[in-house]
């Protein structure tokens, strides 16, 4: 059986493809396998998928907020809640459990106990993990214990927080709302001041801004074809291309502005091309199945790939490399069980119980 692509599938499939890129980079940095992902072979797989991460994160909340107004949900007050629920209803228990397994495990020697802190954990709850306001010259939260990417929680939420100003103070509302939305937005904006157009991750707000633009620039416009999909299958062969061109490649493998913008290239061409084609029915379901506990995956590994290397189970190289992968997918599912895979049940029992029964309008 077949199934025609629509973006959605496109997107769940880039989501799943991106996570696996995360998962076999930092399992080929720990494990020393599979070093065709890294640098200097080229730029680190892992940062490339995070670039693809604010993309597709850009390009699915534009079409969110899109849907919940058509469905008359709209509101600023409904759609950070939303935003703040999906990103903590798994991060905190996890933050909480992996805390626990490596407070077990180094039994009081742990190798980042800077970073392993009442004051570390709360600010993580917060999403304020190395998030740098212009004012101030230096984080003064850091991602909890070994669980080192968490930094591209933080700076995600707070572009939502922008974004979600914007999009609904442009609407209609009274002029105490549009003040209010107009003052959380500023905040918003000298919370992640220094990572936008810089810093580390070198702009991923600016990326993330063109995949919400994308969104737009797509939407209601018939997929191509004939002489129309040729061209920019051609040019999407030039863009591919691109990302092994040396002279492009960020210092050190990391991030650069000009190489961000190349796998942004890249992701807007495949999202113009591949809505429309079929692909087996099996690769839909595969793309389904991983995609529920994407983001718990991305929540654990890290540790987990610490530790296994750290007890010396896994000896190095490709075939350690992958059996890490396999440890974290295999623990990430069952993790995602409780919390990823029912965080809309939790999500709106809170929202019915604790929080206003309308939705808040902006």
């Amino acid at each position: 059986m077949r199934h025609r692509l629509s973006h959605l599938d496109c997107l769940l499939i880039f989501r799943v493809l991106a996570t696996f890129a995360v998962l076999v980079g930092h399992s080929a940095a720990f494990f020393k396998g599979l070093q065709f992902t890294q640098w200097p072979q080229v730029p680190y797989m892992q940062n490339i998928a995070v670039v693809l991460f604010f993309a597709l994160s850009g390009y699915t909340i534009a079409w969110v907020v899109d849907r919940t107004s058509a469905a008359g949900l709209s509101g600023f007050g409904r759609f950070i809640y939303d935003r703040a629920a999906r990103l903590l209803i798994p991060l905190i228990p996890i933050l909480a459990g992996m805390g626990l397994l490596e407070a077990l495990y180094f039994r009081g020697e742990h190798p980042l106990a800077q970073y392993f802190t009442v004051h570390e954990f709360l600010g993580n709850i917060l999403l304020l993990q190395d998030i740098r306001p212009w004012f101030i010259p230096s984080p003064d939260v850091h991602p909890f214990g070994l669980n080192r990417p968490l930094w591209t929680i933080s700076l995600e939420f707070w572009v939502y927080v922008i974004f979600g100003c914007f999009a609904y103070a442009t609407r209609k509302a009274p002029v105490a709302q549009l003040a209010a939305l107009t003052a959380i937005g500023a905040v918003a904006v000298l919370l992640i001041a220094d990572s936008a157009l810089g810093a580390r991750g070198a702009g991923l707000p600016i990326i993330w801004a063109l995949g919400m633009a994308l969104y737009h620039a797509r939407k209601g416009r018939p997929n191509f074809n004939g002489w129309s999909k040729g061209a920019l299958l051609i040019l999407w062969a030039f863009a591919a291309s691109q990302l092994f061109n040396t002279a492009l490649w960020p210092e050190r493998g990391g991030y650069s502005a000009t190489y961000n913008l190349l796998i942004f290239g890249n992701f807007s061409l495949a999202m113009l091309l591949l809505p429309g084609i079929t692909v087996p029915t099996i690769g839909i379901k595969l793309a389904e199945f991983f995609g529920r506990f994407a983001y718990t995956t991305y929540l654990v590994h890290y540790p987990i790939m610490y530790i296994l290397r750290d007890t010396g189970m896994l000896a190095r190289g490709p075939v350690a490399t992958i059996i890490a992968v396999l440890v974290c997918l295999t623990l990430s599912w069952l993790i995602s069980l409780p919390f990823e895979q029912r965080y809309r049940n939790i999500r709106d029992l809170i929202w019915s119980t604790a929080l206003p029964r309308r939705y808040v309008k902006a």
